[in-house]
């Protein structure tokens, strides 16, 4: 009987000794932003004369980093660029639950423009009725997912109505004489298991020396309009594994334990 309850005793101490304190995966940090609009074009005069720009926001803008937990929104009534852009009301809004405990997190952003106009070099106009673009990252380590969407209502291309345009991921919609318009623009980042983002732009229009008038100097435009742009992204740790090689405490307490049991058998035995 005393031998079985020594053996008890040195298995459950080994048992104990063989455990390594574990933490459940956590989610360490996360980040989202969003903005509406951002034009930022550059004027080139091909003769004698000053660059110029064509510059606007980004605006408006809002973010937040974790952790810890953040809720942040903005709007603007309306944008209005002459001859280039006109809007009505535009929203932004990021938010995340990150705050270091452990279990699924998120990190969420959108961005949303109401009647947007795009007038580029008085030739091409877009038109939509709503516009808008999110981005969203959630779950733990091992299983992060990241996901976009866009919003694409009532599109017009001088003024007439563009039927069957769906929002597939970078569906180019223009590709010409150096204008490229590309709709649901997404990109992901990361490995789906310790970290995950993505970015998601709902219109990119960029121009690559595009001609252009400029007053009386011939010129040519180069630069970017991003419309209604989301981004998300969070980064977890995993769970410790459990050890299964014995340390030296371990190892000792065993063995003593093992000594303790031989040594009790000799005796018996004499």
């Amino acid at each position: 009987m005393r031998k079985a309850s020594l053996l008890l005793v040195v298995v459950s101490a080994a048992s104990m000794a063989f455990q390594i304190s574990t933490a459940n995966a956590t989610v360490t940090g996360g980040s989202s932003s969003s903005y509406a609009e951002s034009v930022d074009i550059a004027i080139t005069p091909l003769l004698l004369g000053i660059n110029g720009s064509i510059a606007s926001g980004p605006t408006p803008t809002s973010s937040g980093s974790a952790p810890s937990s953040y809720v942040d929104a903005n709007s603007l009534l309306s944008i209005n660029i002459a001859n280039l852009l006109t809007t009505g009301l535009l929203n932004s809004s990021a938010s995340s639950n990150v705050d270091g405990s452990n279990g699924a997190k998120f990190a969420y952003a959108r961005a949303s423009i109401d009647t947007l106009g795009v007038n580029i070099l008085n030739a091409l106009g877009l038109g939509l009725t709503a516009i808008g673009s999110s981005a969203d990252v959630s779950g733990d380590y091992g299983a992060l997912d990241a996901v976009a969407s866009t919003t694409l209502a009532g599109l017009t291309i001088n003024n007439l109505p563009v039927l069957n345009v769906g929002a597939t991921m970078n569906d180019v919609l223009l590709n010409l004489a150096g204008i490229r318009i590309v709709l649901n623009e997404q990109s992901e980042t990361g490995d789906g298991v310790s970290a995950a983002g993505i970015d998601a732009n709902a219109i990119h229009i960029t121009l690559t020396n595009v001609p252009y008038l400029w007053g009386l100097q011939p010129s040519l435009l180069n630069g970017d309009i991003v419309l209604a742009h989301s981004q998300a992204q969070l980064f977890a740790i995993p769970t410790a594994p459990s050890n299964g090689v014995p340390e030296p405490a371990t190892l000792a307490i065993l063995g003593t334990g093992l000594a303790g049991i031989f040594g009790l058998r000799k005796r018996r035995a004499a």
